[in-house]
């Protein structure tokens, strides 16, 4: 990230640091700017512009580290500026973690035993997988809700005996910084684990990565004016039930963000050189500063932190993420709005101006929560990674189509789309 900006800086590009980005401004369905403030000094910060990219990342819901930052900011402001979000459903994403450790085992599905020795793999993961199947977390929970638990990681059948894993799968290739890297992460992160056994115990770990602001081939959005690159729009690229795991293709940071800026750059250079200057609409720049800066006005309140915990309390646990049902997607869709009731009239930055910026973190998160269980709740089938268990078969009958997601005067609009299967050149099996 120093050598982009160092290159950015020399080729002439302005930075604005300290800055938070809130909303984006709008003048007739065209995007012409952005409002936020200094996180120092709580200036007010009004940026006009003829065109708006937006390169902020998944959200991710704060839970497990590497994807902390990732918090639906650019994400929740598209949807409220009325862009469309689609393949909300199939964002998240699970991994395998260590007790205690907070970091994933990249292809540790297939060297999981349950507590009486039973090798797991070959009973929940139909195939070898580019990430992780889904039916090996499925199959964790049923290990233990029958009594075989702990579900345990032995790191010789990654590391040695296993095709895919660390002798077929992380290190195939001769890429001696990568190995170092994960040798060096692996050895400091096993100082701080919370089970030293030889066979330690291991949990479905929650990573988010909802990612799912709708964008074409040329990664424009539906908002005139805006595009959407890196993982701000895979999901919403009609990615998500293309790949197996949807949505994971692995290296789909920095590569995903410098293959979609290819993809969008003639379009977004040819619209700002034919654009016209933009239009300020002034009242809705005084709205949003009042929006901004009224959890500053509250004397007491609940912490951002304290709020943020609860939303993830709703987000983390597999039986809102993995195995959904109608019942549980509707209880968890009411505690995101409790939370999000918290967020507009309780949560209190305390004069902190950092933590103001944790308030609309909150707010961006929670929005994101509702887009995602609403899409949860609207397709019902099993697909790849959305899995419903009061609809555990896939249903392409009815379902081979996208759900899309926007807001209008205020309230959700939900609707679908036919997949354009005519367009492409490899046709789905009847």
């Amino acid at each position: 990230m120093d050598r982009l900006r160092k290159r950015d800086v020399k080729l002439g590009v302005k930075m604005i640091d300290k800055t938070q980005s809130v909303e984006l401004l709008t003048k007739e369905n065209r995007a012409v700017g952005a409002v936020g403030f200094d996180l120092i000094n709580g200036a007010y910060r009004i940026f006009k512009a003829k065109s708006v990219v937006l390169a902020t990342g998944s959200c991710n819901w704060m839970v497990t580290d590497m994807w902390y930052s990732g918090r639906g900011d650019g994400i929740a402001a598209a949807y409220r500026a009325g862009a469309e979000m689609r393949n909300a459903e199939f964002s998240n994403f699970y991994n395998i973690g260590l007790r205690g450790n907070g970091s994933a085992l990249v292809g540790s599905q297939y060297a999981l035993y349950n507590s009486e020795g039973e090798y797991l793999a070959p009973k929940y993961c139909a195939d070898f997988e580019v990430d992780i199947d889904i039916g090996i977390l499925l199959g964790m929970e049923k290990e233990v809700m029958e009594g075989k638990g702990p579900i345990v990681f032995e790191e010789t059948e990654m590391f040695a005996n296993n095709p895919i894993a660390a002798g077929g799968f992380l290190f195939k290739w001769n890429r001696p910084v990568a190995q170092k890297f994960w040798l060096t992460n692996f050895n400091k992160k096993r100082k701080y684990n919370a089970d030293h056994s030889w066979r330690p115990e291991v949990y479905p770990m929650f990573i988010g990565e909802f990612a799912a602001v709708k964008a074409d081939h040329e990664m424009r959005t539906t908002v005139e004016g805006m595009w959407a690159l890196g993982d701000t729009s895979r999901s919403g690229t009609g990615w998500a039930g293309a790949v197996p795991p949807p949505a994971r293709i692995r290296g789909s940071g920095l590569t995903w963000a410098a293959v979609s800026s290819l993809l969008g750059e003639r379009s977004l250079a040819e619209y700002a050189a034919s654009a016209s200057e933009p239009k300020i609409d002034e009242d809705q720049v005084r709205r949003f500063k009042e929006e901004i800066y009224t959890p500053m006005k509250r004397e007491k309140g609940m912490s951002p932190r304290d709020a943020i915990w609860r939303l993830k309390e709703v987000l983390s646990p597999p039986r809102y993420g993995v195995r959904k049902s109608k019942e549980r997607i509707e209880e968890a869709l009411a505690r995101v709005k409790e939370v999000w009731y918290q967020a507009e009239t309780e949560v209190t930055p305390s004069s902190d101006w950092h933590m103001l910026g944790l308030c609309i973190d909150l707010k961006n998160m929670t929005q994101c929560a509702d887009i995602y269980y609403n899409a949860c709740l609207t397709r019902t089938e099993s697909r790849g990674w959305h899995y419903r268990e009061d609809f555990p078969k896939r249903d392409d009958k009815n379902w081979r189509k996208w759900i899309d997601i926007k807001q209008k005067e205020g309230k959700m609009v939900i609707s679908t789309e036919n997949l354009p299967v005519e367009r492409y050149k490899t046709k789905p099996n009847a």
